[in-house]
């Protein structure tokens, strides 16, 4: 399906935060960033930072990396670089569609809220006690809290698990959360079964868990997810299982292709991917790290965003030439990026910038040579933003309601160059919503772009070309 008919949905890198000794973010791309009580710590080849402690000759992972507390070299590595997508459809077209804003505390800083992910109209923060925040669109209960109280309330999710939860993904209109023993939880929408359960049943507020079809069990031992437009997908066991609409191939298997379509509802096989190290869902494709950093992809590829020719979709995955030691990946709704090094290499649509150049849209990836170097990196639906080295905001692509944190730029709106985003010089992380943007500072979380579902954490205005600061405060 081409792009003009579609309401542009996205995915992001998901966004690890902060932890909760000194809004010191243990994502990292430089030891420089591992700070912590003072101590410098080093920046590990996962991506997360680790500090000496007498009873790890290498040093101990940081809290709130995957593998937090233990020490550095016991076991695999794990880097859990993840992802994103977008909008609705309607089994229950009159339910009341609310707006929530985002927790508003009494600090002004991040230091206690870990991993951050947006999608289209609903974000979702995970603080350091286990516990997930959500606010934005809640016409299906994907905030995972109710009743819902109404607009500038935020809502806590609360699965039904005694576990922390310690990563959650947003769709377009569903939320999976993750917690340490390795279940996962899904609220929300699940007419394309995206929830995996077995079901076409849509869960307003009750949770439900991905099952398997032979035999019919819950999957458990899942370390990583991803959630996409209508489809998620998880790793477990070393494999990659993916569940929901297939209409773009982007589940990976040979289901039946319609659209929508609502019976295939069931984890069957695992994706034909094997070392994974990352999984990133896109609007309508998945992407994943393998060995060596090299990136595969399947699903849509409209705009060319697998990284192959012709502008054909694949249910087998390829891999993306051209592109090895990526660390983390970046999907927007049709267009990729990969974090090579300090580097960003993109490829895909590029009708509105997005790729950070002024070629045309292309299968093969390109570097992005005019920016600095860069420690985070984020996609939304047609614009793509970074963190410098320095803690400044860069983005490039459409900025119709002011995603790339300008005024409205003079033609037609977009930019193919990266630009700064002002008085930010503090940045650690950056997520992305198809059309906004909200970024980790050490100051706290600020946001800018379209807000007409309080998705930059205020109930006004519509838009706004300035970061707006989202409070947050240790529980």
């Amino acid at each position: 399906m081409g792009s003009g008919g579609r309401v542009h949905s996205f995915a992001l890198l998901a966004v690890w935060l902060a932890g909760c000794v000194d809004a010191q973010s243990y994502r990292c791309g430089a030891t420089a960033r591992c700070i912590r009580g003072g101590v410098t710590g080093t920046c590990e080849p996962e991506g997360f930072c680790s500090f000496p402690d007498p009873a790890c000759p290498r040093g101990r992972w940081a809290p709130l990396s995957p593998r937090a507390g233990t020490c550095v070299g016991d076991g695999p590595g794990v880097d859990a670089a993840l992802p994103d997508a977008a909008l609705p459809d309607a089994d229950l077209v009159d339910r009341l569609d609310v707006d929530a804003a985002p927790p508003v505390l009494d600090g002004g800083n991040a230091s206690c809220y870990s991993r951050l992910t947006s999608r289209v109209t609903h974000s979702c923060i995970v603080r350091s006690d286990g516990s997930a925040f959500c606010w934005g669109r809640d016409g299906y209960n994907q905030l995972g809290g109710r009743p819902s109280l109404g607009p500038g309330v935020p809502l806590r999710g609360d699965p039904p698990t005694t576990a922390r939860i310690i990563a959650g993904e947003v769709g377009a209109e569903h939320t999976a959360l993750l917690d340490a023993d390795g279940h996962m939880w899904c609220v929300g929408a699940n007419f394309n079964g995206q929830c995996g359960d077995g079901t076409t049943t849509s869960h307003f507020g009750d949770y439900a868990s991905p099952r398997t079809a032979t035999p019919a069990a819950e999957l458990t031992g899942i370390t990583m997810i991803a959630a996409g437009r209508w489809h998620t997908c998880v790793l477990a066991g070393g494999q990659i299982y993916c569940t929901g609409a297939n209409d773009e191939a982007q589940v990976g298997y040979a289901t039946p292709v319609t659209e929508p379509n609502r019976t295939w509802s069931v984890n069957v096989a695992p994706v034909a991917v094997t070392g994974a190290t990352a999984l990133v869902a896109g609007q309508y494709h998945t992407c994943a790290l393998v060995a060596a950093g090299a990136v595969t992809c399947w699903g849509d590829n409209d705009g060319l965003q697998l990284g192959r020719m012709p502008a054909t979709d694949s249910l087998v995955p390829m891999q993306v030439a051209g592109i090895t030691g990526a660390t983390r990946l970046a999907l927007g709704g049709e267009h990729s990026c990969a974090l090579v090094g300090t580097e960003v290499w993109c490829w895909g649509n590029n009708d509105r910038g997005q790729l950070g150049d002024f070629t045309a849209s292309r299968a093969t990836p390109m570097r992005i040579t005019s920016l600095p170097p860069v420690v985070s990196l984020a996609a939304g639906g047609q614009h793509t933003c970074a963190v410098s080295d320095a803690g400044k905001v860069l983005c490039w692509g459409d900025n119709t309601v002011s995603q790339l944190g300008q005024p409205a730029i003079a033609g037609d709106n977009r930019s193919r160059t990266p630009l700064e985003v002002p008085a930010i010089g503090d940045a650690l992380e950056v997520s992305a919503g198809d059309d906004f943007t909200c970024v980790l500072r050490r100051a706290g979380v600020s946001c800018w772009g379209r807000n007409d579902s309080s998705q930059l954490g205020a109930a006004s205005p519509g838009e706004s070309a300035l970061p707006i600061p989202v409070q947050l405060t240790c529980p």
